[in-house]
């Protein structure tokens, strides 16, 4: 299998043709990959594979056959990728058991704190159904406490106690409700943020040594010199542009897969709120509302 692969990824990049079954391949030695690992269960290596998917064509793109045959340079691409698996999968399991504990000691609290009702066999339906205003349609309702905690959770870095309180006030929930979400993803934001962080304070430092070897060249009379700063110069810019290109791919705000996993709502669900907030504010923005 090896050999063929290589000679599959060598006509490939010759020819350009025969990339569905180098897939193919890939997607097999992912999915054993996965297996042989003893974190992982069965239901793990297709969440394994499904996570390495996209990155198959970044991947055969980066490949150079230098000395080392691809099917090393594929086990090495999937170690890597599994450890930040794991980690991901961690994280989750950790967020979900705080989520859950928490839920279950402001279920017992209330319980304990609240009366009991008593519940008459002749009309159930008055104890389960909400009492809403005639006036207003509960599902319209339901429907902009969502967007509104949509719209919460992607401005989760700017938001500050104030707005939170105006937030549920507006949902018609508690704060802390609203506030632990927000502090779920600051959480999980927390590396990307910290990234994000070291990337611009490194831009930074590359713009001030260009600028510095700027002066260096101005003031320079040795022509060898002079070469060699303008060596650097060269270098320094393409560094610059390199981490200018890694921030603006980095989301700065939290994903709707994010949103969605830490509400526990399907990802199209998410998507459909912010299409509706999006089309709701480009009508009002229209009519001339803003």
């Amino acid at each position: 299998m090896a050999y063929n692969l290589n000679k599959a990824i060598s006509r490939y990049k010759k020819t350009g043709k025969g990339l569905d079954l180098i897939t193919q391949h890939i997607n097999i030695a992912a999915y054993c990959f996965a297996e042989q690992n003893r974190y992982c269960r069965e239901d793990d290596c297709s969440e394994f594979l499904l996570s390495f998917y996209p990155r198959i064509d970044g991947v055969i793109r980066r490949y150079r056959p230098s000395g080392l045959d691809f099917k090393t340079y594929l086990q090495s691409c999937f170690i890597w990728h599994m450890k930040s698996y794991l980690a991901t999968r961690i994280r989750q399991k950790r967020q979900e058991e705080i989520l859950y504990n928490e839920n279950c000691e402001s279920l017992m609290t209330e319980m304990d704190e609240t009366e009991v009702w008593e519940i008459h066999e002749e009309e159930p339906e008055a104890l389960l159904v909400p009492d809403f205003p005639e006036e207003e349609n509960p599902d319209e309702m339901l429907k902009d406490s969502l967007h509104l905690l949509l719209l919460a959770l992607k401005c989760a870095n700017e938001v500050n106690d104030r707005l939170i309180n105006l937030i549920a006030s507006r949902i018609g929930t508690h704060s802390a409700f609203v506030f632990h979400f927000i502090e779920i993803l600051r959480t999980t934001m927390g590396s990307r943020t910290r990234r994000i962080q070291f990337l611009v304070e490194k831009r930074r430092r590359v713009y001030f040594r260009i600028h510095y070897y700027h002066e260096l060249l101005r003031s320079c009379r040795d022509r060898f010199h002079a070469a060699e700063l303008e060596r650097k110069i060269r270098k320094e810019k393409r560094r610059y542009e390199t981490v200018n290109r890694i921030l603006s791919n980095t989301p700065k705000s939290p994903s709707h897969s994010d949103i969605a996993r830490i509400l526990g709502l399907p990802k199209g669900t998410v998507d459909s709120g912010f299409f509706y907030i999006r089309r709701t504010l480009k009508r009002k923005k229209q009519a001339g509302g803003f």
